[in-house]
């Protein structure tokens, strides 16, 4: 499969909706963020909102956000609490990696985490990236040089996550 990595649009609508329903598809509704709060972090940090898209159909298949901060350590407030964002960092919050159901296992969220993680580093200023995941995708994010803290003091969705870390 063919893709194309950009960010995000956030004023084509039919983007914003492609994104909102592939968010709808990846997670339980506990842990959905709403459309509101997708819009608002796009908005506010979208040179930290990547879209993956297929270039034979133009459909967009996965989306990978995040945010920059000074915070170290992952908390609830990072997913609606926007002045949290410090375009400098020197972390970046990294918040949700969705690819939709049809386009799974073709390597797309690898090769969008990895678009957006050179992107983050050829920028210069930050320490790391800091996120959540449950523990089945622990190993997975290891492969990318991430190392596990343990348990998460975040509970969203009223969810167990190990944060993760990935020094720069």
């Amino acid at each position: 499969m063919d893709i194309e990595i950009r960010h995000i649009d956030i004023d084509n609508a039919a983007e914003m909706q492609a994104v909102y329903a592939i968010e709808d598809m990846c997670f339980p509704k506990a842990e959905q963020d709403s459309t509101e709060t997708i819009y608002c972090r796009a908005k506010t940090c979208p040179e930290f909102f990547w879209v993956a898209v297929d270039k034979g159909t133009g459909e967009i298949i996965g989306f990978f956000n995040g945010m920059p901060t000074e915070q170290e350590e992952y908390t609830e407030e990072v997913f609606t609490d926007f002045s949290l964002c410090k375009p400098e960092g020197p972390w970046v919050m990294g918040i949700s990696i969705d690819i939709a159901p049809a386009y799974r296992k073709q390597d797309a969220a690898r090769r969008l985490l990895e678009y957006a993680l050179n992107e983050l580093r050829q920028r210069g200023c930050f320490a790391g990236m800091v996120f959540i995941c449950k523990e089945h995708r622990v190993p997975y994010f290891a492969t990318f040089g991430a190392v596990d803290e343990g348990i998460s003091d975040c509970r969203h969705g009223g969810t167990l996550w190990h944060q993760m870390r990935l020094m720069f």
